[in-house]
């Protein structure tokens, strides 16, 4: 018919195979990664076979998805004889930096046997390999562009207070002490003073910052999977703003204050001086159930 407008042509989604890792956090665009290439008591580990294998055929890119995560980031491989860090990287340590956000739609086993099966994977050293699409953030209007931007700085503000009132500490969060993730010296990565500063773009940034205030595990994973930045950086500004109003009621429906405190037998000295303090983390807040008094409403949806 003349008046038939014809269908919408999808749009193919970018789709990439490659080998997975699970680390025990999650790892940002932008950020440096230090990690064990032989097994040992390090929680970050992928396995030397595997990285030959990611060069051979994948120009050294792995998958690196953090726990319970469909999200993670392409980790590009360094490759240490180029490029050397401030303190020189011990044996058996890699550096990568964490690349564009992929979603995980499915993996499966590389036999050793198969066809492409990487030289030196055995059994001890399982390879799976990814099927993922390319997560890219939505794109933004001019106006919400715009109060990016504003977002942006105010929140560089916010930073600046924080850190000179002592609200918080920035820590990646591969290097978290209770994971025990460090295998070394961080500034042995070739890219670590470049990448610790904070990156002029507001996206980038929204990341950066997640990537180090002292969040828990699933909140990471939630800004990770955000595909909008201005929500990314509206949520890691009310982080900062409730670090540093910790008696503050403003964010309990979207956010809670989590305060561990170091168990005294295992943190006091010989005059009884506790040598820790109480570290304070950032989560999701729970679902209110309060609001849902009818009697048809279900609590979950």
């Amino acid at each position: 018919p003349p008046n038939h407008s014809p269908s919408p042509v999808a749009v193919p989604l970018l789709m990439v195979r490659l080998p997975i890792v699970r680390f025990p956090t999650a790892v940002f665009p932008l950020h440096p990664v230090t990690f064990c290439s032989s097994l040992g008591s390090a929680a970050l580990v992928v396995p030397s076979a595997l990285l030959s294998y990611a060069w051979r055929e994948h120009e050294g890119k792995v998958a690196a998805v953090g726990p319970c995560a469909r999200i993670g980031v392409e980790l590009q491989i360094l490759y240490d004889q180029v490029l050397q860090g401030i303190v020189e990287t011990p044996v058996g340590v890699a550096h990568a930096v964490g690349g564009r956000r992929l979603r995980l739609l499915s993996s499966r086993r590389h036999d050793e046997g198969g066809e492409g099966a990487p030289v030196g994977v055995g059994s001890k050293v399982p390879l799976q390999l990814a099927e993922l699409e390319v997560f890219d953030d939505e794109t933004l209007s001019a106006q919400r562009a715009e109060r990016l931007l504003d977002d942006a700085e105010r929140a560089r503000s916010l930073l600046v207070q924080g850190l000179e009132r002592r609200s918080f500490e920035l820590e990646l969060s591969t290097l978290d002490e209770e994971l025990n993730l460090t295998p070394c010296d961080p500034r042995c990565h070739p890219l670590w003073g470049e990448l610790s500063e904070s990156p002029a773009d507001a996206a980038h940034f929204s990341f950066w910052l997640a990537a180090r205030l002292p969040l828990t595990t699933a909140m990471r994973n939630s800004v990770l999977a955000c595909r909008c930045p201005l929500k990314r950086l509206h949520d890691m500004t009310d982080v900062m703003r409730l670090l540093m109003q910790p008696d503050s009621t403003r964010f309990v429906h979207r956010l809670r204050l989590i305060v561990d405190t170091p168990s005294t037998d295992l943190c006091t000295g010989p005059i009884g001086s506790s040598a820790q303090q109480p570290r304070r983390i950032v989560g999701e807040a729970a679902p209110l159930y309060s609001a849902w008094t009818s009697e048809n409403a279900f609590p979950h949806g």
